[in-house]
């Protein structure tokens, strides 16, 4: 990664970023490096081959450590370009959050024998078993030029306890990445600075908090502050987010930023900012307009970092953001009815007057369905919408109901999403039938229209008020039987069957079955 940064000339600048270890590479992760490249500096890193701790060995993120680089440069014109880049052709690196800016100091201190002034910059991280302290100061001398720096590390102003006085030459900042660093103590650092007239003056730093733990980050809740519940779904553009107790009680809470994803760890719709967040730094608000389709699932994710370095994330349990209702592309409802006989009722028919089984399925909404309504429409029946008592299966039986005979009922039904936004309703009928069997009114007429074929006529031996009937018809040597292997279904009312043997006496039967499945059977016989 290379990139030019517009600088001011003799100005100190400080680089930070987050480095990890490339997860895709099969190189060992203790030859892993890194080089940073910028005025006046050629830096290798080596990036930490230790596990988290001993306690996640077994866990599969036990190398996801992300390790903070800081250097420091001077410019030497108005532009400066900043390289970072792995070592080796095979080994990969991965950075995050990187950073160039001005080096500000909040330390003077002033040598009562020699006129110094004196600034130190003073970092200290710590990952796990592992510490690092960097350092950076700028003292000058309008008497005599500075000729050497040597620096120490302690515990106490002054002290010494982690690293004793090492010289470093005209170099103005230094780093110490292989100490034991505890939770909640303080780190000094101490730098004596000698002119060429051998006076020296000693600059001490303001102490740096160790803080090995993360802060604590509670509930991410989608929705803003006058929400009063944890949204689910929303039909508005305008994402909302709150944290509101997050906190970390060793070195405070530095910033937060935030970030949106279709999961709760992959931020691939917006990425991590400090944007948009409100002046309390615990809730935020952008319009998605334009970047995020309705129909998504959308997780804040949130990025909180203390003043030690740590930081941690959280994310949301999503909200998605629908504007329509549910759609019926798909969708279908059908009466399921019960056969009376062996004969499956057909055309909508059904003889049962008293209730309805429905089914229904296909609507479909990115916020999910809450529940269906159903309405049946017909003679003597009053129309409204019903809720369905809903369990998560697609029917529902309707009982206790006086339906008309003969008469034909419209069942529709629609579904409600989470907003309360109804679908269009998908509707079918069902047509009651009249009650009781078909009638007979005489017997069937048989006749022998020519050698060999035989002519069956049975028009106006079934009486009914509903005569929409059809008719199966077999014929057979004995009676009851199809030996002779001849069974029709037809719609018509008489029929003709050839080739036939005359010597022999037939078997006729006819059944007239009505479209809800009841039926009556009439039987005849032929004689050559």
């Amino acid at each position: 990664m290379s990139q030019t940064f517009t600088t001011v000339a003799d100005q100190e600048y400080r680089i930070s970023f987050f480095v990890n270890h490339d997860a895709t590479t099969d190189v060992p992760r203790l030859t892993q490096e890194g080089l940073l490249t910028a005025p006046g500096l050629h830096q290798v890193f080596k990036l930490r081959n230790r596990q988290v701790s001993t306690a996640d060995t077994t866990s599969t993120e036990q190398w996801d450590t992300w390790q903070k680089q800081i250097f420091y440069f001077t410019a030497d014109g108005t532009a400066s370009t900043v390289t970072v880049q792995s070592v080796g052709t095979k080994a990969g690196i991965s950075l995050d959050n990187f950073k160039v800016e001005p080096v500000t100091y909040t330390t003077t201190h002033f040598n009562s024998t020699a006129v110094y002034e004196g600034y130190i910059d003073l970092t200290a991280q710590t990952l796990s078993d592992w510490g690092s302290v960097s350092a950076k100061w700028s003292m000058v001398d309008p008497e005599s030029p500075i000729v050497d720096y040597s620096w120490a590390i302690g515990t106490t102003r002054g002290g010494t306890q982690l690293q004793g006085f090492v010289p470093l030459g005209v170099r103005e900042s230094a780093q110490n990445s292989n100490l034991f660093l505890k939770h909640g103590s303080y780190v000094h650092v101490t730098v004596v600075a000698t002119n060429a007239a051998g006076l020296f003056a000693v600059l001490y730093s303001e102490p740096a908090l160790v803080d090995l733990t993360p802060p604590v980050i509670g509930t991410v809740l989608d929705g803003s502050e006058q929400d009063s519940v944890d949204l689910e779904y929303q039909n508005s553009d305008v994402i909302c987010a709150r944290w509101s107790d997050v906190m970390d009680d060793e070195s405070g809470i530095n910033y937060c930023e935030w970030a949106l994803g279709t999961s709760s760890h992959l931020a691939n719709l917006m990425r991590f900012t400090t944007s948009y967040i409100l002046e309390d730094g615990k809730s935020a608000c952008i319009d998605s307009s334009g970047f995020i389709a309705h129909g998504a699932r959308v997780y804040v994710i949130v990025r909180c970092h203390n003043h030690a370095g740590q930081s941690a994330t959280a994310s949301s349990d999503g909200v998605v953001l629908t504007s329509v209702p549910p759609s019926i592309e798909h969708a279908y409802v059908t009466v399921v009815i019960e056969p009376v006989t062996q004969y499956a009722p057909r055309n909508h028919y059904q003889y049962s007057p008293d209730k309805l089984h429905i089914a229904w399925g296909g609507f479909e909404d990115p916020s999910g369905i809450s529940y269906y309504e159903y309405m049946v429409e017909g003679p003597d029946f009053i129309s409204a919408w019903n809720e369905v008592s809903w369990t998560g299966e697609h029917t529902a039986t309707l009982t206790d109901l006086q339906l008309v005979p003969g008469a034909t009922y419209i069942v529709s039904v629609r579904s409600v999403n989470f907003l309360g936004m109804q679908s269009d309703s998908v509707s079918t009928e069902v047509n009651i039938a009249v009650q009781g069997r078909p009638s007979i009114n005489r017997g069937l007429k048989l006749s022998w229209e020519e050698q060999g074929k035989m002519l069956i006529n049975w028009e106006g031996v079934f009486g009914s008020s509903n005569a929409d009937f059809y008719y199966e018809v077999s014929l057979g040597l004995v009676e009851g039987g199809s030996k002779a292997g001849l069974w029709y279904e037809t719609r018509q009312t008489n029929m003709t069957v050839s080739s036939l043997d005359q010597t022999k006496e037939y078997h006729i039967t006819v059944n007239a079955i009505t479209n809800a499945g009841m039926y009556i059977t009439v039987v005849g016989r032929l004689k050559g």
